[in-house]
Formats: structure tokens, C-alpha cells, sequence
């Protein structure tokens, strides 16, 4: 879902302010400058979106409008600041894990609801503008995982079985789309956010936790890390220059946070930034535009 190239702007979708209101509008953090200004709405309100960027371009996909989860993808172009409508998924789906390999967008997981959560898989193939089902199940029902790439798999970590939030985490071979068990976590997370940075997945409160911890592939070991200032859940995550920011979600108690908090990678702790999102964001999605 994120990645650790450089980013210099990042894009925060819609997602649930406090009081549970769905959210439409757009931020947008400039890392050069640490602001935050506002962009063209979406079409319409949304949460549990999974943004993708794609060039210039940014495929929102998925989610929940209040009434039912969404097979729409989104498509905002940033040079125009303008929004059309892309290739329906096969299913519908809030909270999926989603990134670009190559010439595809992955969707895996995710949930028709929070409490229905998905095992399938599928992908956009871009330069034919369709989505396929992958032949190859999950080993579990996933609602809200976070999902990244290292080296030639993804891996899909924790999230909501239906019954229980998950520490397991499970690798797909890119080469044939199989998916095996990788080392789990130490805590059952849901909800969380992740990134990658130098090799190593980084997964991010979930749950009621406002814990973090670490997974070297070197030693196919995680470890925890200092906790943030509070709880996070429902957070989006970006890596830029030796940290990991996290925007938004939801705090200490229950409500949707404006708030963004750093990780410093050197000294192996936390700030709070000064400037804020526009609104609370729970359950938002974010992209990146790298450097061209």
C-alpha cells in the first residue's frame, strides 16, 4: 500500500471526521514544507478507500459510502485536479490491501462489510483496463490488512477475520501468485498503517493500540517499538527522509484525529507535527506523487 520511495506530496482520501461523518474532500501535504492544503473533492463521500498512484495519476479504489462497500475506483488526475471513473472491481470492497506492481494494481482482501471480511485477490491490468481474479486464495479472511512489497513478494499483514483481529502475515510469490505463511507479529492488528524503509515492514497502531513494531527480514524477526503519543487506529502512513508520517486516525477516545505524528528512524522515537489535516480523518487512504 506504501512504499519507501521519496516522496514529495501526499494525497488523504475522504474517510470518517469525528461525530462519524463521511468525508469527501482531499489534503494534501507538501513533505518540503510540512503543509497541508485541499484539493478537488471525490465525487462523493467515502471511507476505507485504498488509494494507488499511477503517474500522474491517483486510482482510489474501493471503500464504503455509509450504506454499502464499493466496487467503484476513482480516478483524480493531479495535473488537471479532475476526477473520472475507472474499471469496476470484480468485488466489492472496504479497506483492501492495495499496491502497483509493474503494470498491476493489486486488491486483496478487504471486506463486503467489517464483519464480512474477503480471502480473494485480484488485480487491474492496466494496459488491458480490466480486473482478474487471481486463482489463489488467501490462507485467511482479512478485513482492513496493511500490504506491501519486498523484493519479489507481498506481504499481507494482520487485519479482521470477522471474529478476531489477526498477528499473522502471509507472502505472495510474484512469480506464481502463491501464498505461504510468513513470520506473524507480535500483536493482533487491524486498521493499522504500514510502510516499508530500508527492507523492513513497519506496522502501525490498528486496534485500540498505540504500539508499533518492526519486521526484519534479516533476521525474520519483529520487534516493538516506542509507542506514539496515542492510540491510532484507522491511521495512513508515509515514509520521507529518515521518518514515517502518520495522519490522522482515530484516538484515545474513539474520535477522528487532525493530528500527524513523525517517526524518527535515528533516534528511534516520535514528535507531534504542528500543522494539522483540514478535519479528523479515521479510516482515510492515502497516495504519494514521487519525484519525477
Amino acid at each position: 500500500m506504501h512504499q519507501s520511495i521519496l516522496a514529495v506530496t501526499l494525497y488523504i482520501f475522504g474517510g470518517m471526521t469525528p461525530g462519524d461523518y463521511l468525508e469527501k474532500s482531499v489534503d494534501v501535504f507538501d513533505f518540503a514544507t510540512g503543509k497541508i492544503h485541499k484539493t478537488a473533492d471525490m465525487p462523493s463521500k467515502r471511507y476505507g478507500v485504498r488509494p494507488v498512484t499511477v503517474g500522474s495519476k491517483i486510482y482510489v479504489i474501493g471503500g464504503h459510502n455509509g450504506d454499502a462497500s464499493l466496487d467503484e475506483v476513482l480516478i483524480l488526475d493531479t495535473k488537471k485536479d479532475k476526477w473520472s471513473v475507472g474499471p469496476s472491481t470484480n468485488v466489492t470492497r472496504d479497506a483492501p490491501g492495495t499496491i502497483l506492481v509493474n503494470d498491476k494494481i493489486y486488491a486483496v482482501g478487504g471486506g463486503i462489510e467489517w464483519d464480512k471480511p474477503l480471502d480473494t485477490v485480484e488485480f487491474l491490468d492496466l494496459k488491458k483496463n480490466k480486473w482478474f481474479m487471481s486463482e489463489h486464495k488467501l490462507h485467511a479472511k482479512r478485513f482492513a490488512p496493511g500490504l506491501v512489497q519486498l523484493g519479489d513478494y507481498l506481504y499481507v499483514v494482520g487485519g479482521y477475520d470477522g471474529i478476531n483481529a489477526l498477528s499473522s502475515v502471509e507472502k505472495m510469490s510474484l512469480k506464481t501468485g502463491e501464498w505461504s505463511n510468513a513470520t506473524a507479529m507480535s500483536l493482533a492488528r487491524w486498521n493499522m498503517a504500514v510502510a516499508v524503509v530500508d527492507g523492513k515492514i513497519y506496522a502501525i497502531g490498528g486496534n485500540d493500540l498505540k504500539s508499533s513494531e518492526v519486521y526484519d527480514p534479516a533476521t525474520d524477526k519483529w520487534s516493538i517499538l516506542p509507542d506514539m503519543s496515542q492510540i491510532r487506529k484507522g491511521a495512513t502512513a508515509q515514509t520521507y527522509k529518515g521518518h514515517i508520517y502518520v495522519f490522522g486516525g482515530s484516538g484515545n477516545d474513539g474520535k477522528a484525529l487532525d493530528s500527524i505524528e513523525t517517526f524518527d528512524l535515528k533516534k528511534n522515537q516520535w514528535t507531534i507535527l504542528a500543522e494539522k489535516l483540514t478535519v479528523g480523518r479515521e479510516h482515510a487512504g492515502s497516495a504519494f506523487l514521487p519525484t519525477p
